[in-house]
């Protein structure tokens, strides 16, 4: 179920554009020929595109835990793997991961000001000072840490 929604949102997103782009000027290449074509593209489009994201997402639940996340949340409806070969030992790896600052970050104070509406307002994972390891920041003001072990596992 969770491909078809997939499918809708972004089929809904492509006619709503199609439709709001045929309001300006009909897309007669796509035999949209009137405006009024366009504003029909654009309803029918945020109809598709509420259905697509009102279809429930399948739940998936851990077996067997691998990792204290697992045994924290054994129930998911999403899931993603992504990897990335780092040529350094993991306990130096690790260590980089807990220093980082947000300026260390390529558009982090960018997306976090975005975020954050423009308002400046306190320390905050959103607000983080200059020198100081975002992940201290976090824990420090609004995160929980949950679990650490001291050597990191990796995933296979």
């Amino acid at each position: 179920m969770n491909l078809l929604g997939t499918i809708l949102v972004y089929a809904g997103l492509l006619f709503f554009l199609a439709g709001g782009l045929s309001i300006l000027r009909p897309l007669t290449f796509l035999n949209i020929w009137t405006r009024l074509q366009g504003l029909m593209l654009v309803v029918g489009g945020v109809v598709v595109f509420l259905i697509g994201a009102k279809l429930p997402a399948k739940a998936q639940r851990i077996e067997t835990p691998f990792t204290h996340l697992d045994e924290f949340v054994p129930t998911y409806q999403f899931d993603e793997f992504h990897t990335i070969r780092i040529k350094a030992p993991r306990e130096r790896v690790y260590a980089a991961v807990g220093n980082v600052t947000a300026d260390e970050i390529t558009l982090f104070r960018t997306l976090t000001w975005i975020r954050r509406l423009g308002q400046a307002g306190r320390e905050s994972i959103l607000n983080p000072p200059p020198s100081e390891p975002i992940l201290a920041v976090a824990l420090r003001t609004s995160f929980l840490k949950l679990a650490e072990e001291p050597i990191p596992r990796e995933r296979s």
